[in-house]
């Protein structure tokens, strides 16, 4: 799998997520604490995406000055460096840069343009709230999918020395990667076959979009938490 990753991130992280969140969705009953704990601002599933987005830009950030001994090392400092400014931004959007835990007003532009009414950027638009979405599926998809599929199957080893050794994700994040779309797939399934919620006023099955976007999160925690810990264990950093 990965042995630089630990096995309590990649694969009992997502799954007790997963299973939780169906316990949490078929056994508690509908109301505030259900509310609270599955779909709220201060519940646990959007509580993870914020706290896994922090972390993970930490982990990239340090990454930014231990690129000197990887192949083509300035463009991995570039690629750490907009992955801790994609991190900080989806943390960032995510708290609505703090309101959800300090509890201000939003200003008037947002009061009056945000759909949510919310301090953040990704509710202004369906373009800005989609498009992260769609580009994180596409790499989760390619890169933590299909390439460790095709790397297994045709038994593909790459060396240290190579650039692909440190750019593409190994199989660690496919857990995450499978669970996030199975989580989307869910979600679709019931748009799909016009199933709506009785506690849904507005946003029918906020729950597994959440959690959705959790998994996409912990896909890149998981990729830098990898290629963090190869970069330390390499001779030159050790």
């Amino acid at each position: 799998m990965d042995k630089f990753v630990p096995k309590s991130l990649h694969f009992f992280s997502p799954l007790v997520i997963m299973i939780g969140l169906i316990l949490g969705f078929n056994l508690i009953e509908q109301g505030p604490f259900y509310e609270w704990l599955l779909r709220s601002e201060f519940g646990i599933i959007e509580n993870l995406t914020v706290l896994y987005s922090f972390i993970a830009a930490v982990i990239s950030f340090r990454l930014i000055f231990m690129t000197k001994d990887m192949p083509q090392s300035q463009f991995f400092k570039v690629w750490f460096i907009l992955f801790t400014v994609a991190l900080i931004y989806l943390g960032g959007e995510e708290a609505s840069w703090g309101q959800h835990i300090f509890g201000w007003s939003s200003p008037q532009y947002f009061l009056e343009n945000n759909q949510m009414y919310e301090t953040n950027l990704h509710n202004l638009t369906p373009e800005m709230e989609q498009l992260p979405k769609i580009l994180l599926h596409i790499a989760a998809l390619f890169g933590g999918i299909i390439w460790p599929l095709v790397q297994k199957s045709k038994a593909i080893q790459l060396e240290a020395t190579s650039f692909w050794y440190w750019v593409m994700p190994t199989r660690a994040v496919m857990l995450s990667c499978v669970l996030a779309f199975a989580s989307r797939l869910w979600e679709r399934y019931y748009a799909w076959m016009g199933i709506k919620p009785e506690y849904a006023e507005r946003d029918a099955f906020k729950e597994l979009k959440e959690v959705n976007e959790t998994f996409l999160v912990l896909f890149m925690l998981i990729y830098l938490v990898s290629i963090y810990n190869r970069v330390k264990k390499a001779p030159q950093n050790s």
